[in-house]
């Protein structure tokens, strides 16, 4: 449900909500051979997430807008096994929530400048239960990850500087404070400049700063009845990157733009999932997260976009990547050497019908 109001000539109202809940049944056996029996497992799980938004956005005389917003998520998970012509049952809580207050402020000075600067605060809160019932009826209740929170504080400033006709400049900061982490500051510039009628190019160079979430910290994503399960790790540091893009744009005809950006980031302590050899067993794969100590990614992508025919909208694209943990001199897992993504959209009256299709090398 969406709503919007404009209370006064100057002042709009918003609010929006969505409400999801899932259900998903599935079943799974293992064969055990010491007593010759099969087991089979019934996980009925089940999902409940609400979010809602509620802002506002003020207009001054002069073209100033400020805007203000919060928003809140609940998240409630409950990860069922129950073990067929059996008592056992194991039932895995979990209960998440997200609290974010939002104030941005724009405002256009000396015709050349827009500032832009804002406020953000958010608040995850996160708790995780365990409640068996064992071979003999008997009922455990476990706290796995007692009540856990973390909160963030950031300011930031940017002033997009037209130039001149054709070319601008973008600088901006943020500066962080975490409940958990401390504080840090992040800066960034980028350059825009058009060559001709047909041609523009863009540079850009930041700096980034992640700290973990409470899910990549306490996270349980039991599935051992599938053969893994994918742990927190709280000892994670926060993820640090720096990153470089230099790209063209290139329009031989107002229906046809092609697109080019050369990409290269530095990272240090990403953040990812690894698989845990030492926890591991023989029928359970353990994954958890864990830092990389130095890692790199660089590549390139490629794109165009074509609305050769009014009612029809062409997209594709392609993407190199080189991406390598720099600590064991190896490719990071999980992110595909070549990317190919298409899209068309046809539009008709009132009406409109989209296709994607997108391809991922297995390495």
């Amino acid at each position: 449900a969406k709503l919007r109001f404009e209370a006064h000539e100057r002042l709009t109202l918003r609010g929006d909500a969505r409400w999801l809940y899932q259900r998903e049944e599935g079943f799974s056996s293992q064969f055990f051979a010491p007593l010759n029996k099969t087991y089979v497992w019934r996980f009925p799980d089940r999902m409940h997430r609400i979010k809602a938004n509620l802002g506002g956005q003020w207009r001054t005389a002069g073209g100033e807008t400020v805007d203000l917003s919060l928003s809140r998520t609940w998240f409630d998970n409950q990860s069922v096994e129950e073990l067929i012509d059996s008592p056992q049952t194991r039932n895995r809580i979990t209960d998440n929530r997200l609290t974010k207050l939002q104030l941005r402020a724009t405002r256009l000075l000396r015709s050349r400048h827009i500032i832009t600067a804002g406020a953000e605060y958010s608040r995850e809160d996160l708790e995780i239960s365990l409640d068996r019932t064992l071979p003999r009826g008997e009922r455990q209740f476990t706290v796995e990850v007692p009540h856990a929170r973390v909160s963030a504080s950031e300011l930031y400033v940017q002033d997009d500087w037209q130039v001149r006709s054709g070319t601008g400049i973008v600088l901006g900061a943020r500066y962080q404070h975490h409940s958990r982490y401390g504080s840090y500051l992040t800066p960034k510039i980028s350059f825009a400049h058009k060559l001709t009628g047909q041609l523009r190019v863009r540079a850009s160079y930041g700096q980034g700063y992640r700290a973990p979430s409470l899910k990549e910290l306490h996270y349980v994503f039991d599935h051992s009845n599938l053969g893994y399960m994918v742990l927190g790790r709280d000892s994670l540091q926060p993820e640090r990157s720096w990153g470089l893009n230099l790209g063209a744009e290139f329009r031989p005809t107002t229906a046809v733009v092609v697109r080019a950006n050369l990409f290269r980031n530095r990272l240090r302590n990403l953040i990812q999932t690894v698989y845990d050899p030492e926890e591991s067993t023989g029928t359970l794969a353990i994954y958890a997260y864990d830092n990389v100590g130095r890692a790199m990614t660089r590549g390139v992508e490629l794109g165009i976009a074509s609305h050769i025919v009014e009612a029809l909208n062409l997209n594709g694209g392609y993407t190199y990547l080189e991406a390598r943990d720099q600590v064991e001199s190896r490719d990071l897992a999980g992110r595909p050497r070549h990317s190919v993504r298409l899209r068309a959209t046809l539009t008709i009256g009132e009406s409109r019908f989209e296709t994607r299709w997108r391809h991922d090398s297995p390495v």
